[in-house]
């Protein structure tokens, strides 16, 4: 009997949060590792874009799997257990919420004329 080929998963326990792809992974990629406005990231992921879990621990975004029971986790700080690949995909087996991230807006303040 031939050996069955598996993935090499990796478990893993990361803090950060879940986010929307379309507007973190620009921030990720200048090293701004820091959350969404939570009601904006709900509705981009209802629109369509991906939701991602932007690790502090790897100051790196992950996809999520089964992405649906998560969406209820957007908008805290969160311990996340699950494992993951080398195509940056989390599988989420347990989830803490650790703190409530307020409402912000990321724009610029308009400069007074």
């Amino acid at each position: 009997m031939l050996p069955v080929a598996r993935a090499a998963d990796n478990n893993r326990t990361m803090r950060g949060w879940f986010v929307d792809e379309a507007c973190t992974r620009g921030r990720v990629a200048q090293g701004r590792i820091e959350p969404d406005n939570p009601e904006c990231a709900k509705r981009c992921v209802k629109q369509g874009s991906k939701l991602m879990f932007m690790s502090e621990t790897d100051k790196a975004l992950f996809e999520v799997r089964e992405s649906d029971s998560q969406i209820k986790n957007i908008g805290y700080y969160v311990e996340v257990n699950g494992t993951t690949d080398s195509g940056k995909m989390l599988m989420v087996s347990a989830v803490k919420q650790l703190a409530e991230v307020g409402n912000m807006c990321l724009r610029p303040k308009l400069k007074n004329k």
